[in-house]
């Protein structure tokens, strides 16, 4: 693998490490497709229902298409293991980034 080759593997590599710590601490690159699912419409009463319990933990998130009073557009709950996709990801450019990193044995010039 030529040089060019092997620095674009490590950024690359390094760029997706950052992304998927990112998606760890606060998402400051946007929110991640695994991070959390739609509810379908057919869903919608028993999603209410379930945050309207005492003690209920609020991990859904509401899109609004007008004023806050209105019925939402779209409701979003947030995915089982996704801390899990997202060391995955970071593991996975980390080890990107190493194989384009890791020395290569110089091949010798000489005759035979």
């Amino acid at each position: 693998m030529n040089r060019t080759a092997r620095r674009s593997l490590v950024v690359v590599g390094l760029a997706v490490a950052f992304y998927g710590r990112s998606t760890l601490t606060g998402g400051s690159l946007g929110t991640p497709p695994w991070w959390e699912r739609r509810i379908p419409e057919s869903e919608w009463g028993a999603e209410f229902e379930r945050m309207q319990r005492p003690g209920a933990i609020h991990d859904t998130r509401e899109e609004y298409d007008g004023p806050m009073f209105e019925f939402p557009t779209a409701i979003f709950r947030a995915r089982e293991g996704r801390e899990i996709v997202s060391w995955s990801v970071v593991a996975v450019g980390l080890c990107l980034a190493a194989f384009g990193a890791w020395p290569r044995r110089r091949q010798s010039q000489g005759a035979l």
